[in-house]
């Protein structure tokens, strides 16, 4: 790609990310405050955002089949599609009472969410002299803060939209902000991906998976157990306390900023 195309496709791939990525801090500042409204069991509160998580680690290796097979524009084409999809389910089960229908939508968003955490990937196909890779990296992934900023604002602006309905305007601005990521996408064009062929036998599974792996593994574990009882749990712990839905969403905020701010450092 020349140099205007390779910046042209990473000015779009940062604004998908900025779009994108605003639809994780709209679940899990609603999440479990929509599960608390509709579950008739407390227990399963945080279910819609557990799923969410879950739609969105199962779909990472399907996500990966298809832009392998259909490319990347192609594939993060049809995750907005199932993001906008997934917003309306998820505002509808809110408009209905119907809790599980509030799941499905949540877990659909998975899929877009798997989309977007690879539009980082995409940035090093845009780009085609690989000590530029690592800032292409650092450029997509500094969306992530306007992103920590237009999700919970959209909560705080839109959750009393609908009077009826308290919380499921801000999943109809997830569909929109979906809608916008789409429009993006359409006008992204990306080479197809670098593929290396390695000739000789494969290393089996053992030498893989070897007592290092398992070390990092636990160490990923220990990282993402308490990020995830932040995800589940705080908004309502915060609401529980006396703070408002509005100044539940700021600390999701703030927990973003602090998750995408070092995306500055790591490109230089």
């Amino acid at each position: 790609m020349t140099a205007t195309a390779s910046s042209r496709s990473l000015n779009l791939l940062f604004v998908a990310q900025a779009l994108g990525g605003a639809a994780p801090p709209i679940i899990i500042s609603l999440g479990g405050l929509v599960g608390q409204q509709l579950s008739a069991d407390p227990t399963l509160a945080t279910l819609p955002v557990s799923l969410y998580q879950l739609g969105l680690a199962l779909s990472t290796l399907p996500a990966a089949w298809l832009m392998q097979r259909q490319g990347r524009r192609n594939t993060y084409v049809l995750g907005a599609m199932l993001a906008i999809v997934a917003g309306v389910i998820a505002a509808q089960g809110i408009a209905h009472g119907h809790f599980m229908l509030f799941c499905l939508g949540t877990a659909l968003a998975g899929f877009y969410g798997a989309c977007v955490q690879s539009y980082r990937f995409a940035a090093v196909d845009a780009v085609a002299e690989p000590a530029l890779h690592a800032r292409a990296i650092s450029r997509v992934m500094v969306g992530g803060l306007l992103a920590a900023i237009i999700g919970p604002q959209l909560v705080i602006w839109t959750r009393d939209a609908l009077p009826m309905t308290p919380f499921a305007g801000s999943f109809y601005g997830q569909a929109a902000l979906a809608c916008l990521a789409l429009l993006v996408l359409l006008r992204l064009r990306l080479p197809p991906a670098s593929t290396t062929r390695v000739s000789g036998p494969a290393r089996p599974l053992g030498a893989i998976v070897h007592p290092g792996f398992y070390r990092r593994l636990r160490g990923r574990r220990g990282q993402l157990w308490p990020d995830g009882i932040l995800d589940d749990r705080h908004p309502m712990a915060m609401v529980g306390c006396g703070f408002s839905v509005g100044e539940a969403a700021l600390g999701v905020q703030w927990h973003v900023l602090a998750m995408f701010a070092p995306s500055f450092l790591p490109g230089a």
